[in-house]
């Protein structure tokens, strides 16, 4: 269970998820976007990630709901078979915005 994030611009971030996206995890990400008050858009490339529990769903619905307190998006970037599976178990595939690669969600954007 690994990330990595970059910012393409001052009110942008984007994080990849890799392993496991856990509670550990869960705590992790959601620090970079709430710490960090001038971020509006958050990205979350999932393409790597083999599990998620109930943490990272948690971690998925927080950072939505701190996107759009700041008048911005949440965007889940190529979600593995996995993931898409759990999206569409819970239903937050139709609350959450969904792309098929992390370019996409960039233009989506404007970046």
């Amino acid at each position: 269970m690994t990330y990595h994030s970059h910012q393409p611009n001052e009110r942008s971030l984007v994080i990849s998820v890799e392993g496991r996206f856990d509670a550990d995890l869960a705590v992790q990400v959601t620090a970079i976007w709430t710490e960090n008050r001038l971020i509006r858009h958050i990205i979350v490339d999932l393409s790597h990630m083999t599990v998620m529990d109930s943490s990272g769903l948690g971690a998925l619905v927080n950072g939505q709901s701190v996107a759009r307190e700041r008048e911005g998006d949440l965007i889940i970037a190529s979600p593995s078979e996995a993931v898409s599976m759990i999206l569409a178990l819970t239903g937050l595939d139709r609350t959450l915005e969904v792309v098929p690669s992390v370019e996409d969600a960039l233009a989506r954007l404007g970046l």
